[in-house]
């Protein structure tokens, strides 16, 4: 197997995880996948605890395009730290869109579920919108625009693109799948199924035993109390990553 530096992780709020800490503590949040696996793999550059967002890099909410721009951006802004590096992405919502916004000159994000009483006006444009307007535009938006085969093939393409340019730098790219149920070009990555299920979030609620959120956070739980996975579903991850990197 393999000797790797360090493992960077990358993705949604499944991977960024801050619930971990918000709901259990220190304690929880050190159940985070990056932990244990970095010690099975004997890494030498290690994180403690989130590593102040130099290992874990995720961030919550948002999109497949945040996701590959940012990962982009990390390689080039860190090129002496990319050999001997395990890049572990999961993947999250295709839905999810990401935008740049002119109005606060920034990338945001959008996705048709969200309806939040201060989404729509707030987030999604600044506050240039009121909320029944922000949610024709998004109406309006996936009715003409969107369509679940091609935005299946651009994140094939952007994933495509970092993964040769990882391997020619000397680092490996492991994909997962958090929420994203329509990839369809899994045998040209290093890509790990979760057992029995399209997605990381199906396994975890079928193991949670249903949607039922518990009360509060315990290390034995597959959930946490807003929905996301518990301490145990980031353990059990963690040993099925480490079977998959064992087999490169």
């Amino acid at each position: 197997m393999k000797q790797y530096d360090r493992v960077i992780v990358m993705g949604c709020s499944f991977v960024s995880a801050g619930h971990l800490q918000d709901y259990g503590g220190l304690e929880c949040g050190n159940t985070h996948f990056i932990m244990s696996l970095q010690d099975k793999l004997k890494c030498k550059d290690k994180v403690d605890f989130w590593g102040n967002k130099t290992h874990n890099i995720g961030e919550a909410g948002v999109s497949n395009d945040y996701i590959c721009r940012n990962m982009m951006e990390w390689l080039i802004d860190n090129p002496d730290r990319i050999k001997n590096t395990l890049f572990i992405i999961g993947l999250t919502e295709l839905s999810r869109i990401e935008y740049w916004s002119s109005v606060d000159e920034r990338y945001r994000s959008f996705y048709p579920n969200e309806d939040t009483d201060d989404f729509w006006n707030k987030k999604l444009f600044s506050g240039s919108l009121s909320k029944k307007e922000g949610k024709r535009f998004i109406e309006l938006f996936y009715k003409y625009t969107y369509d679940d085969t091609i935005r299946e093939k651009e994140l094939y393409l952007k994933l495509s693109m970092i993964q040769d340019y990882m391997k020619s730098r000397g680092a490996t790219l492991l994909l997962f799948s958090s929420l994203c149920e329509e990839f369809n070009h899994k045998e040209e990555f290093n890509y790990m199924d979760i057992p029995n299920h399209n997605t990381w979030n199906d396994w975890y609620t079928e193991k949670n035993g249903g949607y039922t959120r518990p009360e509060k956070m315990e290390l034995e739980h597959y959930m946490a109390p807003d929905g996301h996975p518990g301490p145990k579903a980031y353990m059990e991850l963690s040993d099925m990553l480490y079977e998959k990197v064992r087999g490169l």
